[in-house]
This record gives structure tokens, C-alpha cells and sequence, in this order.
């Protein structure tokens, strides 16, 4: 490709392709998560198993040449026109699913491949239903997240023990959309959105009375740990700034809210994880 002065101009751009040198698998059971804000990593420079109070697994060792296979399929309807044959098509239903190959035999792909188990019985068991984190790397330091939004099943495609190949197993994930219909949680190496001028200010408030749970912020597409429904202003404050997106943010307001809130970036906020009152949310007004 050239210019119209004939310079030759190249079209692409080589630090822009990446080569993924490992990955992991890691799942986090169900029981006691009522909102998975909870148990994400603040941000990519936190391990999955150094999040406080979570109980992130590690599947173990995994196929490199399989890596993770993704799939999106559609139930699609086709509309023709009277002498034009197709003019429009519609898509609904959508599914998504990965798979990965595991190679270890242990206590996590032990659960994932029966979960019904007993330390004395195989019993049949529906799939498992896990939240799991995808993370893939670079040898030159970059890193890639997926971090389901809700629990996934994750079904077993059976084993096979021969003498001449590693036994493996691979695992199919069904992914779920949440209620904003966001399936993934995405965290990567230098995502980060442009700090604008001037710092926002917004006016944030805990609606609808809730007796408890918590509530969660999302600041330059990175979403904080839950926050206490009564939270003082500190508490809110402190896990903001532990976003990589936050350089800095100021909060102010009594205990339980109203706050007022600056940021160097758009805030939004969800109260998925309010529980009690009548309806209770989070609302989210610039100031």
C-alpha cells in the first residue's frame, strides 16, 4: 500500500499480535457468593488466590495446542424479498461456550468430571455449576482476563486411560449472560481508559433501604469489591482506589450514604448484591 506521493506504507501493526505462553483455569464453587463482585480480583495485578475471602482452585495443568475454544452460535431466521431472494436476517437465542483440555487428575478436575462423587461411590450428577476465570499470558509480561459474571456449567467430556497417551479430559463451559447481559469480566494488561481533564463528580446513594449486602462500582471498565450497604466514606473510598483505572478519588458523606464521589473517569454502580428493603439499588447522578 502507498501514498499518493508513492511512499510505501506498511498496513499493519506486529506489536499489536500476541502469542499466548501459558494460561490457567480457575474455578470458584458457588456456595456462600451472593454477588460476584466479591470474589473478582480488584484488578490484573491481583492473583485470583490472593483475593480476601475467596477460594479461587486452580485446574492444574492444561493443552496448549487445544487453549481455549470458543463458540457463539445463533438460532437465525432468514427473510426473502419477491424477487430478490434474502433481504435480512435475525439472530436470537445466543450461546457461548469454551472449552479446555485439562491433563491433571485432582481434587478440582475431579469435581469438575463428577461432582456427585463420594470418597467411596462415582454418582451420577448434573454438571457442575462454578464461576471460572480464564487467564492467558505473553512472555513479554502481557495478561488477559475472562471472569464469568455468573456461575457456569461446566460439562465433562469423559476420560481416556491408555498406556500411550497423557490422560486428559476436556471441559465444555456454558457461559451466561448477568441481567445487564455482560457474560465476561474483563481484566487485561494496560486496559485502561483515558483519564479525562477535569475529575468527575458524582452524587451516590444507596436506595430502597436494604438490610444488608453490598453494592459494586464500575470506574474505566474495572468494577470494585463489594461495598457495604451502610458504608462509611472510607469504605467506599478504599476499594476504588484500588482499581488500576483510579489514579486517585475522593469520597465524602456520612455513613450509609449519600456520598459524593470524584474519580478520574465515568462511574457507574450496581446493587445486585443489596438484599432487604423494598427494590433497593444504587443511583448514580453527576454532579
Amino acid at each position: 500500500m502507498s501514498d499518493p506521493r508513492g511512499v510505501f506504507i506498511m498496513g499493519g501493526e506486529p506489536r499489536n499480535v500476541d502469542i499466548w505462553d501459558s494460561a490457567d483455569v480457575w474455578i470458584h464453587r458457588t456456595a456462600g457468593v451472593t454477588d460476584v463482585a466479591d470474589i473478582v480480583p480488584a484488578s490484573i495485578e491481583i492473583e485470583f488466590d490472593a483475593v480476601p475471602d475467596a477460594d479461587w482452585e486452580l485446574v492444574g495443568l492444561l493443552n496448549g495446542e487445544d487453549g481455549f475454544a470458543e463458540t457463539v452460535e445463533f438460532d437465525e431466521s432468514s427473510y426473502n424479498a419477491w424477487g430478490y431472494g434474502e433481504i435480512l436476517k435475525s439472530f436470537r437465542n445466543r450461546r457461548l461456550e469454551r472449552k479446555f483440555t485439562a491433563l491433571e487428575r485432582n481434587a478440582v478436575t475431579a469435581y469438575l468430571e463428577s461432582p456427585g462423587d463420594t470418597d467411596t461411590h462415582v454418582v451420577d450428577a448434573k454438571p457442575a455449576r462454578v464461576y471460572l476465570g480464564f487467564e492467558t499470558r505473553t512472555d513479554d509480561g502481557k495478561t488477559k482476563r475472562r471472569i464469568t459474571t455468573v456461575p457456569s456449567t461446566v460439562k465433562s467430556g469423559g476420560r481416556t486411560d491408555n498406556e500411550q497417551d497423557m490422560a486428559s479430559v476436556e471441559y465444555t463451559c456454558a457461559i451466561f449472560p448477568n441481567g445487564l447481559k455482560q457474560r465476561f469480566i474483563k481484566q487485561e494488561t494496560g486496559l485502561l481508559v483515558p483519564e479525562p481533564t477535569t475529575p468527575l463528580t458524582y452524587t451516590v446513594a444507596v436506595t430502597g433501604s436494604p438490610t444488608g449486602g453490598t453494592w459494586t462500582a464500575t470506574v474505566g471498565g474495572q468494577t470494585t469489591s463489594g461495598i457495604p450497604y451502610d458504608a462509611t466514606a472510607g469504605e467506599v473510598e478504599a476499594p476504588l482506589e484500588a482499581l488500576s483505572t483510579v489514579s486517585a478519588a475522593t469520597v465524602t458523606g456520612s455513613d450509609g450514604g449519600p456520598w459524593t464521589v470524584t474519580v478520574p473517569a465515568a462511574l457507574t454502580a450496581s446493587g445486585a448484591g443489596l438484599i432487604g428493603g423494598t427494590a433497593p439499588s444504587v443511583t448514580v447522578t453527576p454532579v
